[in-house]
């Protein structure tokens, strides 16, 4: 299985809460030496899991701290 496809796999069990995906996530992120995310930055990444994403419109949502930027 290939990286990708492990991150796919375990992505679409629901036994996976926000907190779980955002340190899967930053494993990931700092294996492939694309970024490092500290326990704040998963804090933040684990409430953005959170949000409601409107597929009509594909809009993510913003982070409230962040739509004043």
């Amino acid at each position: 299985m290939t990286n990708r496809e492990q991150v796919a796999w375990s992505f679409g069990f629901s036994d996976y809460d926000d907190g779980e995906i955002a340190q899967i996530v930053s494993d990931m992120l700092d294996a492939a030496g694309a970024a490092y995310l500290d326990s704040a930055d998963r804090a933040r990444f684990e409430r953005w899991l959170g949000l409601h994403c409107d597929p009509e419109t594909d809009n993510w949502g913003v982070l409230p701290e962040e739509g004043n930027k």
